[in-house]
């Protein structure tokens, strides 16, 4: 039980202790918290959970104007404090700070509230509440009420706001998150916003300036300005804008600092449109003013009480020579002239304004135009009230007056020396007595002496040309009427050697009697003769200047056109209106230099004249050439007075050259470089190719196939195949690379400037490839091919002529190895390959050159009367450097590459119209030739050969195509078809060298022939050969019992003549009767044969 007790107060005890403690730490903190009250610049209350004020501070006293005691007890929304809002209406207790944190428990932050004072009368507080946690004892809220005196804010605020109220400018203000601080009434009143300013508080100043946006001419600039301006923070001043209805605003737009941490924009609009108008109105009043002083006659100035000048005229500015008259603002006469001069100025001022009077002076200045007499009034300028402004100054060049009136009187008294000196006869008419004088320079210009000439009127009329005499005398009595003032008559007068000159008479009356009647007429009397000639010469060169087909242009020594003449107009498109006071340089084409211009007028300073091409402009902006020679005219004294200039249009002859220049460096079908120029380029190349240490390939390119498209489709689509071909190839090179044609179907291209041979091979294989695509000519589709062959430089050859030979002999050997490829050129290839393809080559290259020629050698009848019935038409070639080539070298060249069947048809060709020429010479022949075993049957059909004969005006049987035994050999269904065709045609047979082969006779029986030519072999040796006779009488035999005409061939003696024709031979050929010989010579050989 004890234990109990002392343990009960044990507890007792430590509980008051605990309860101790914690009053302890109470009073410690409430010291605490009064002491910071105390400290506090912000006035402080506590209110309860009623709105009783419970506590205060001295800063709260001090602002209430209340002691503690006054404010202890007191509720916070005690009608005594007169509670308003900022703009004075009445602040509900339901809205007092302290009372909506008592009810909602939120805190309120600076709201404005004006309250009353005891002294002061209403101050404004900025006041802030906040809720206490409730304690734990009593349970009830408390609130903290702090606020600060903010009266001199507010009156400085409302001090703002008037002064921006009182504005005459338009003013809004916004910070820097763009709300709305103020605006005055005038912002309003401008843009016609609805409302006072303060519905404007707050809002978005952007979109402030969205809704007045319309109003402005530019809407769309105006808002951009404004983004630009809020963004970049820049001070801009004096903005012009302008309203739809036309009223000019100026605007200003400030940054501005609020504090530390915000900023602000403000702009300021101010209406301008009447001070613009009177402004406008002000520089019109004095643009009229200074522009009715600069059209006086006169100088005119206007200078303060110190002599300078306060405005002037451009006369006066002239003077002085300055070009801007506002320039002598602010001057006086010291800066201006000389000091003796300036001084004689200002004195001149001096007196007017000392003595305030006028005066008027003349006196001499020196200005850029020399010196000049000036009269000059000045008077003094007096304000309305009569204080003295200064000077104003009025004076005029007198210095032409002054001179005409010396130059007057001195004409007087020279006149009849000057009219005497110059050649002009003076005469004096009395009209009442008729009575005339005549001056001795009257009487001298006709060739009289001075007592040969009486004093009578006849002695002029007398001299005067019939039919001039009457219209004399008209305008005379019209002088002596007074119809017109002046007499003047232009007439012939005989002279005393019997010659007839031209004079011009003029007069004046000058007295008359007081009824009007003329009383005295005096006058003068000129020698026009050489005017009137130098005016027919005149008439005559405008005649030839007007007629001329080449353009004339006139220009003064000033180089201003004068003249032109129509052909002018014809070449250039420049009227006469149109040229006349410009320069030559309205021609300019910009083509000429300035050197090339100095040289013509060196030409024409030190020459006179000047010839050459000249580029030049016409008036359609067309550039045109022109031949121009130009002479410069001078006067007696040797000074150039003007130029003459004689052209003509040179663009036909132009063109014409160009064309001339075109054909010679290009192939006028494919528009490719040829030979000539490709040579050229070519040299070029390899030798840029040196210097760069770089390569170049030649690669000769030749169509595979073309020769049969041009035979069967004809020339024409022939060219159009080149001329596609070589766009093709064209278009697998560089721009750099040149491709020319040669000729035929042969090209040729180089390669410039390339690394490696792989670099040519791949453009040969590119233009292959495009070869080989089809071709589509008039519906007909194409196939050709190409061989190519390469060199490159400097592996394969250092100079052209090695270089295109290489090319040449590659080209061939891509050709022999199947066509449509390129082969590289070889070193390796032997001496007879270089010279079998070099023949080659130039065989083609002969052919293409038409230098193949035929010769014939007559066949001739056996007889008594031998006669030449036919021609064997022999090809041959007469090489430049070879000579004659042995046909046994270059038929079987030709038929190995495939040129025998294009000789075929031109062999043809030529021959037939070789023999339709000498039909028309009488000559009644026919004419054998060969056709080879590759012509049959598709290098030469038969169509082809009878349209041939039909296209010469000839017939079948006047053609005989001789075969050899190599096509009987060949004997093929289509060869048997081709000779059937031939002889179906009406064309002669003949089996040439018959008895060289191994089945003749087992075949002659067969083929269609009409004659067999026997091999001179055997007839060579017949004579003293018993098989080779035995054979030709077998030959002989066999032929004569199947019908057939036998020609012995190689008849060389006249043995061998007699044993033929002793033998029943028909017909014989050889160099007995005669050798191959050319064509002209064929009708004189023919005629010799026939006379035996």
């Amino acid at each position: 039980m004890h234990f109990l007790l002392l343990l009960a107060g044990l507890i007792l005890v430590g509980a008051l202790f605990v309860v101790w403690r914690r009053n302890r730490r109470l009073r410690a903190g409430g010291t605490l918290a009064r002491a910071m009250m105390d400290s506090m610049a912000e006035g402080l209350v506590m209110l309860d959970a009623r709105g009783c004020i419970t506590a205060s501070n001295p800063a709260a006293e001090r602002i209430l104007g209340l002691s503690a005691d006054e404010i202890l007890g007191r509720m916070a929304m005690d009608p005594s404090w007169r509670p308003v809002h900022e703009d004075g209406s009445p602040y509900p207790a339901e809205d007092h700070p302290s009372m909506v944190t008592l009810h909602t428990g939120q805190p309120r932050t600076g709201v404005v509230m004006g309250v009353s004072h005891p002294v002061r009368g209403r101050i404004w507080l900025s006041v802030s509440s906040r809720l206490l946690e409730r304690s734990a004892d009593s349970g009830s809220p408390h609130v903290v009420v702090t606020f600060s005196d903010i009266s001199l804010h507010q009156e400085s605020h409302a001090y703002f706001t008037s002064l921006v109220d009182n504005l005459q400018s338009a003013v809004l203000m916004a910070d820097g998150e763009r709300r709305v601080l103020a605006a005055n009434q005038r912002f309003c009143d401008l843009f016609g916003l609805p409302g006072a300013p303060a519905s404007l508080l707050g809002t978005d100043c952007i979109g402030v300036m969205e809704k007045i946006a319309h109003l402005f001419v530019a809407p769309e600039p105006f808002l951009a300005r404004i983004g630009e301006l809020v963004t970049r923070r820049e001070l801009v001043l004096e903005e012009e804008w302008v309203l739809g209805d036309g009223r000019i605003l100026k605007r200003d737009y400030v940054p501005i600092r609020l504090n530390d941490k915000r900023h602000g924009h403000l702009w300021v609009y101010r209406d301008v449109t009447l001070r613009r108008r009177a402004s406008d109105l002000l520089k019109e009043r004095e643009a009229y003013l200074s522009a009715l002083l600069d059209n006086l006659p006169m100088m005119v100035w206007l200078k303060d009480a110190q002599s300078r000048y306060l405005t002037a005229n451009a006369l006066v500015a002239q003077a002085c020579g300055v070009s801007d008259k506002s320039w002598l603002t602010g001057k006086s006469d010291l800066d201006l002239w000389p000091d003796d001069i300036a001084q004689r100025y200002r004195a001149g001022d001096q007196e007017v304004m000392t003595e305030c009077k006028s005066i008027l002076v003349e006196e001499p200045i020196e200005t850029l135009q020399g010196r000049r007499l000036i009269e000059t009034f000045k008077t003094a300028v007096f304000d309305p009230e009569g204080r003295l402004l200064g000077t104003a100054g009025f004076a005029r060049d007198i210095t032409a007056r002054r001179q005409a009136e010396l130059a007057l009187r001195e004409s007087e008294q020279r006149w009849q020396f000057a009219l005497e000196g110059a050649g002009h006869g003076v005469w004096d008419l009395d009209v009442s007595t008729g009575r005339m004088y005549y001056s001795p320079a009257w009487k001298t210009m006709l060739g009289y002496a001075e007592e040969e000439i009486g004093d009578t009127l006849r002695e002029w009329c007398d001299r005067t040309h019939p039919e001039e005499l009457a219209p004399c005398q008209g305008e005379l009595m019209a002088c002596l009427e007074g119809k017109n003032e002046f007499f003047t008559s232009e007439r012939r007068m005989r002279c005393k050697n019997g010659a007839w000159r031209w004079f011009l008479a003029r007069g004046k009356v000058i007295e008359r009697e007081d009824d009007g009647t003329a009383r005295r007429v005096i006058g003068t009397l000129t020698d026009i003769t050489e005017q009137k000639e130098s005016e027919e010469r005149l008439r005559q060169a405008a005649t030839v200047f007007a007629a001329s087909t080449e353009a004339i242009m006139v220009t003064g020594a000033d180089g201003i056109i004068k003249a032109v003449n129509p052909a002018f107009t014809e070449i250039t498109g420049y009227t006469p209106a149109e040229a006349i006071g410009h320069t030559p340089r309205l021609l300019k084409s910009g083509h000429h230099d300035a050197d090339y211009y100095h040289a013509l007028w060196h030409a024409l300073q030190h020459q006179g004249r000047w010839e050459g091409e000249v580029w030049n402009r016409r008036k359609n902006g067309k550039i045109y050439p022109e031949w121009q020679s130009i002479t410069a005219v001078r006067d007696p004294y040797g000074q150039i007075i003007e130029y003459v200039s004689v052209f003509s249009d040179i663009t036909r002859r132009k063109l014409t050259e160009e064309e001339v220049r075109y054909r010679a460096n290009y192939d006028v079908l494919t528009g490719l470089p040829n030979r000539s120029l490709l040579m050229e380029r070519l040299e070029l190349a390899l030798q840029q190719a040196q210097r760069d240490q770089r390569k170049v390939a030649v690669l000769f390119l030749d169509l595979d196939h073309f020769k049969q498209v041009n035979d069967t489709l004809g020339h024409a689509l022939g060219d159009r195949l080149l001329q596609e071909a070589a766009a093709v190839i064209r278009g697998c090179v560089r721009i750099s690379d040149t491709v020319a044609r040669l000729g035929g179907d042969e090209f040729v291209l180089t390669l410039d400037g390339i690394d490696h041979s792989d670099d040519a091979a791949m453009v040969a294989g590119k233009i292959i490839e495009a070869l080989v695509a089809p071709f589509l000519l008039e519906g007909n589709e194409v196939r050709i091919g190409a061989s190519v062959g390469i060199t490159v430089f400097p592996d394969d050859g250092n100079d052209v002529s090695t270089l295109f030979r290489n090319a040449d002999l590659a080209m061939y050997r891509a050709k022999d190895s199947g066509r449509n490829n390129f082969q590289f050129f070889e070193a390796a290839m032997t001496r007879h390959a270089l010279e079998r393809r070099s023949l080659e080559t130039e065989l083609r290259h002969a052919f293409a050159r038409e230098e193949l020629r035929l010769h014939y050698q007559p066949i001739t009848r056996l007889g008594a009367q031998p006669r030449t019935t036919s021609l064997e038409a022999l090809l041959r070639w007469p090489h430049a450097e070879r000579g004659m080539v042995p046909p046994d070298v270059f038929i079987p060249l030709a038929e190995e590459i495939g040129l025998i069947r294009e000789l075929g048809v031109w062999v043809v060709d030529r021959a037939c119209d070789q023999l339709a020429q000498w039909r028309a010479q009488g000559l009644d022949i026919r004419v054998a030739v060969n056709v080879s075993v590759r012509q049959i049957p598709d290098g030469l059909p038969p169509e082809q050969i009878a349209a041939i004969v039909a296209r010469h005006g000839l017939s079948p049987d006047d053609l005989i195509l001789e075969i050899t035994e190599g096509v009987v050999l060949a004997d093929t269904d289509r060869t048997r078809q081709w000779l059937a065709s031939v002889r179906a045609a009406g064309f002669k047979l003949s089996l040439d060298d018959f008895g060289t082969g191994y089945s003749s006779l087992a075949y002659l029986k067969r083929l269609p022939v009409d004659h067999v030519k026997i091999d001179k072999t055997f007839v060579r040796d017949m004579t003293h050969d018993p098989s080779d006779l035995a054979l030709v009488e077998g030959i002989l035999t066999i032929c004569q019992r199947l019908g057939l005409e036998v020609v012995a061939e190689g008849v060389e003696t006249a043995a061998q003549y007699d044993m033929l024709q002793n033998m029943g031979c028909t017909y014989a050929q050889g160099y007995l009767l005669s050798a191959p010989i050319p064509a002209e010579r064929v009708p004189e050989t023919v005629a010799r044969l026939a006379r035996g």
